[in-house]
């Protein structure tokens, strides 16, 4: 009996017993690996019983040994990405290991190109030479510094992106160039040496159109050293002041003077961005909403009432923000009493421009300043006929003014004193006088 390749059994044939020469003959065949017949198996007593073929036991990697194989993998992707090639040129996936890439890699890959080397000749020795003197060390020479310099097209391209590509083919954006390399060479930055060219060329005709464009910085240049406290923008500064005033002014639909020259002569002044946006909303903004009344006043201070004008007479100004807008209080003021018919251009001894001026300083506007001076305009007849009759100082309109808006206690007793003499002649006619000056003066306030 002998079994199959599945480890089955299946019945063999006898077989006859073998010679001592045939016995000999499967010994050889069995020590050469040669396939035996059943009787040779049979005889040598080797089982013909295929074996059944099992899986190889399986191998667990210790977190050390994973992260050693991945790490050689990390270092050979590494010459991969520098060298080229592909992985598998300088690791082994079975072992996990680093390898050194062949010949052919090493050719293609590490070399520009292939040298071919001549079989060496034998040399035969030589004898030994006396030894040599050192050499004195030579101090090396230094190398020539680099030369730093300043594209020309990239120059203008730049610059081309505020002043626009027409202005760069003009012979003064050549002759910038140059100003501004001298420094570049020099070992300023390029935002550096764009600065320094402005101041360095202000006298130079050829720039003539360059240097009109950045008046405002000259002027404030020349006010600085004149020892006032302005501050000297940069190019980039200058731009992005000029860039926010003219947004200002198209705001307040003045786009019209949102331009280089008129924007120039602004930041010559040394208007700051947040001053000038002052000036145009708090300001201009206010007088161009103002009632009928108020501009027709406003337009005897300033220049006209057209809008551009106006505006420029604002911007241009020497008088600060807030002094313009308490100057425009004032006249706003002013245009109540001349509403009441109690401005100076209308009656002797009116309320004038520098009255209104204080008031406004006080707190009044033109809606209280209309009420006020109301009252005066009511009051003033009365105590005006009433001076006359008994000799008492006059107040005329400006001590009137004085117990209204001021509660002057002065010109208050005058009043007072006034009604007393008014009550004690006039008892017979009913009150009527007194009752009238006495209920203007509740309306005042003033008792």
């Amino acid at each position: 009996m002998m079994t199959d390749g599945g480890g089955d059994t299946i019945s063999t044939p006898a077989v006859a017993a073998l010679t001592p020469a045939q016995l000999q003959a499967a010994i050889a065949k069995l020590t050469s690996g040669q396939q035996l017949t059943p009787a040779e198996s049979a005889a040598v007593g080797v089982s013909t019983t295929k074996p059944t073929p099992t899986s190889a036991p399986a191998v667990t990697k210790t977190d050390e040994q994973i992260a050693a194989y991945n790490s050689a993998q990390e270092l050979a992707q590494t010459f991969v990405d520098t060298y080229g090639g592909k992985l598998s040129d300088y690791f082994d996936s079975v072992t996990g290991k680093v390898t050194r890439p062949s010949s052919a890699v090493i050719s293609k890959k590490f070399t520009t190109s292939p040298t071919v080397v001549a079989p060496v000749t034998p040399v035969t020795p030589v004898a030994p030479v006396a030894p040599v003197a050192p050499l004195t060390p030579v101090t090396p020479l230094p190398a020539p510094a680099a030369t730093r310099t300043l594209a020309s097209d990239i120059f203008k391209q730049t610059l081309a992106i505020f002043f626009g590509p027409t202005e760069m083919a003009k012979p003064w954006a050549t002759e910038l160039y140059n100003v501004v390399s001298k420094f570049y060479k020099q070992g300023a930055t390029s935002e550096e040496a764009f600065n320094m060219a402005v101041l360095d060329s202000e006298k130079n005709p050829a720039l003539a159109d360059f240097t009109k464009r950045f008046k405002g910085i000259y002027s404030l240049q020349k006010m600085k050293q004149a020892g006032q406290a302005v501050t000297v923008p940069t190019i980039a500064e200058y731009f992005a002041t000029e860039s926010k005033m003219g947004d200002v002014l198209k705001q307040s639909n003045l786009g019209d003077l949102a331009n280089e020259d008129f924007l120039g002569d602004v930041l010559a002044k040394g208007v700051s961005a947040t001053e000038f946006a002052n000036r145009i909303t708090a300001i201009f903004d206010r007088i161009d909403n103002a009632p009928k009344d108020i501009k027709d006043t406003l337009s005897r201070f300033f220049p006209t009432v057209d809008r551009i004008s106006l505006a420029k007479a604002i911007a241009l100004g020497d008088k600060g923000a807030k002094e313009l807008q308490n100057q425009v209080a004032g006249y706003e003021v002013l245009s109540a009493a001349e509403k009441q018919g109690l401005g100076a251009n209308q009656i002797v001894g009116g309320t004038t421009a520098e009255t209104a001026y204080q008031y406004a300083l006080g707190g009044e506007t033109y809606n209280t300043a209309l009420t006020k001076f109301g009252t005066v305009a009511a009051m003033l007849p009365t105590v005006n006929k009433l001076t006359q009759v008994y000799g008492e100082e006059t107040l005329g309109q400006t001590g009137v003014e004085a117990a209204v808006f001021g509660k002057s206690a002065k010109q208050i007793k005058t009043l007072e004193d006034l009604v007393k003499k008014e009550e004690a002649s006039f008892s017979a006619r009913n009150g009527v006088s007194q009752i009238s000056l006495a209920s203007q003066r509740r309306a005042a306030g003033l008792i």
